[in-house]
């Protein structure tokens, strides 16, 4: 192709070879890149619109696991004022409701976890253990 009528390279269809191909090249480039420019911004858009659906979808899963812990957390409510109903059921049937129960229940309120506890006696005054702390 690039031979004479000898068999040497003719260094004219060469060089005319590479302006051709060049100059192609260039247009091609010149027509190619608005076009490539709109495919990345458009690649670029759908990315985006995934990452924000993909976040959207996480926020919503939250959302209905936030609502069934919200569920079950009114539902062990709800068996808790059904035990504690129950229990006032069983206790007043039983006759032990009286003042000493209701006191019993009033210092485990106050203090769950204390270890001395001073109950008011007559005008709501506690019994000090003045001698005890020696």
């Amino acid at each position: 192709m690039f031979r004479n009528k000898h068999g040497d390279i003719d260094g004219v269809k060469v060089a005319m070879f590479i302006t051709f191909f060049a100059i192609g090249l260039v247009v091609l480039m010149m027509v190619g890149c608005p076009h490539y420019s709109v495919w990345q911004q458009n690649m670029r858009g759908q990315a985006e619109l995934a990452r924000a659906e993909y976040q959207q979808r996480v926020q919503v899963i939250r959302a209905e696991m936030n609502l069934e812990v919200e569920r079950f957390n009114a539902q062990a409510e709800i068996e808790r004022a059904i035990g504690a109903a129950e229990s006032m059921r069983v206790i007043r049937e039983s006759g032990y409701l009286n003042e000493l129960y209701i006191l019993y229940r009033w210092v485990l309120g106050v203090h769950p976890q204390a270890q001395i506890i001073y109950v008011p006696t007559e005008g709501m005054l506690p019994v000090l253990e003045a001698g005890r702390l020696r």
